[in-house]
């Protein structure tokens, strides 16, 4: 996708794909045990009528962990490919758990997000991204190597990082522009960054 294309994309512009149906497609191609984390509320019942298989896991009460658990599937059986389905309301309630799988970097974990804006099965009250918190700049910002952050450094659009330790599991694209003097570097102390 160009800028100019990025640049034109919204909630508002976005074509609608039917949750149900992306659920249900996914779900027959699956053919080698691969393992699904449906989280809480529409993603799990999408799941379920989607046809029930062992290798599926069914969450309720438990609201933002269909990524921390299908990470640690996919870490427990690394030969297993593993997909986690969350809604965006769920995805919000542990961002912090995408900075962890991230830097694990774990090849066989797919995590599947459905944003709709809204905390459906609650009454569709709005959530942060109907507000315009973005999850895919989040999701790729919580990337290594040369994706999420890294890529808008590539790209000269980042010019100064302040945090309390620069470093990833593939900090090529920083370490790289810092030397250059082409990025500038704030360390700021833990707990201080408010």
């Amino acid at each position: 996708m160009s800028a100019n294309e990025m640049k034109s994309a919204s909630r508002d512009t976005a074509k609608v794909m039917n949750r149900s149906d992306i659920t249900r497609r996914l779900v027959a191609k699956l053919n080698k045990e691969e393992a699904v984390i449906g989280g809480i509320g529409n993603t799990h019942f999408d799941l379920w009528a989607s046809g029930q298989r062992p290798q599926n896991f069914y969450m309720l009460g438990s609201m933002g962990l269909a990524a921390p658990i299908a990470f640690g599937v996919a870490l427990a059986q690394p030969e297993r490919q593993v997909f986690a389905l969350e809604g965006d309301g769920s995805l919000l309630m542990q961002l912090g758990a995408l900075g962890t799988i991230a830097v694990a970097n774990q090849k066989n974990l797919a995590i599947i997000v459905f944003d709709n804006g809204v905390y459906q099965i609650t009454g569709s009250q709005p959530t942060l991204t109907s507000y315009g918190t973005d999850l895919v700049a989040v999701a790729n910002n919580a990337g290594v190597g040369h994706v999420g952050l890294a890529r808008l450094m590539e790209l000269g659009r980042v010019r100064k990082i302040i945090c309390s330790f620069p470093r990833s599991s593939d900090p090529v694209v920083f370490e790289t522009l810092y030397r250059t003097g082409k990025i500038e570097l704030e360390i700021v102390p833990q707990g201080t960054l408010a």
